[in-house]
């Protein structure tokens, strides 16, 4: 759709009326022409006295500029999620290597860990050890 000012519509099928109306009848045409010249003395004034372009001017502006802010925000918003995204995938790896290190060692120790009691790594144990890595 096309916006069209004020003073670009004053006129319009005021001498003859657009092809959508070519098989009205000729006195139902002429009415309407009629109507359309009456709309188009009653626009008039407010084109002199009210400064109506200068109004629709400034309100299309105003659209123009929210809209424009509308689409930076959604585009602000869409960066903000992928550096968040990226900065969890950053804080999964850094767990991930944490608890694949922790596992390593505690595989590999001669001691068992405080609190760790006195429980011998089986091979079910091992094999849920790995199994963790690979998630």
């Amino acid at each position: 759709m096309k916006h069209v000012s004020p003073q670009q519509v004053l006129g319009a099928s005021t001498d003859e009326l657009d092809h959508r109306f070519k098989g009205m009848d000729a006195s139902q045409r002429e009415t309407l022409m009629k109507d359309m010249q009456m709309e188009d003395d009653a626009l008039v004034p407010y084109l002199e006295h009210a400064q109506l372009d200068h109004w629709y001017q400034a309100a299309m502006d105003l659209a123009k500029q929210d809209f424009t802010d509308e689409v930076n925000e959604e585009t602000n918003k869409g960066d903000k999620m992928k550096l968040v995204a990226l900065q969890l995938e950053e804080i999964e790896k850094d767990l991930r290597a944490k608890s694949r290190e922790e596992a390593e060692d505690l595989l590999h120790s001669q001691e068992p860990r405080k609190g760790a009691g006195k429980k011998k790594f089986t091979k079910s144990n091992r094999r849920a050890l790995n199994k963790a890595d690979h998630h």
